[in-house]
This record gives C-alpha cells, sequence and structure tokens, in this order.
C-alpha cells in the first residue's frame, strides 16, 4: 500500500502517520483533544419533539474541547 499527499507525492509510511500534525503544525495551530458523545439515529425513532431536543442536547453537553496537550 502507498500513500499520497494532495499533490500526488508519495509519503513515507512514517510521513503519513505524521502528515496531519505536520500540515497543522505549519498553519500555527494546536493539538487539542475533544471528547464527545455519539448517538444512533435509531434513539430518535418514535420520540415527539421535546424528547429528541432533549437527547440531542445531551450529545451537545458532552462535547468538549480539552485544551492542549503535549502528546
Amino acid at each position: 500500500m502507498t500513500s499520497e499527499d494532495c499533490n500526488g507525492n508519495t509519503l513515507t509510511e512514517e510521513e503519513f502517520l505524521r502528515f496531519l500534525e505536520t500540515y497543522y503544525e505549519h498553519m500555527e495551530l494546536t493539538k487539542r483533544i475533544a471528547r464527545f458523545q455519539w448517538m444512533d439515529m435509531s434513539q430518535l425513532e418514535g420520540k415527539g419533539c421535546g424528547e429528541i431536543e432533549g437527547l440531542l442536547m445531551q450529545c451537545y453537553e458532552q462535547f468538549v474541547i480539552i485544551q492542549p496537550l503535549d502528546l
């Protein structure tokens, strides 16, 4: 298996594994971790608007961006 960047240049396995980190470093962005809650759409079936809103708010409230970490 080979990998390529958006310009068609071949990437080594090491370059591929570091690609996003390197890409965002060049834009002077900081790596962060986000925590969130998944919800299966089937959980919404048969629910009223108020119940759906409550379930979606639970997911929204679980979304947290954790401060930059050295990983």
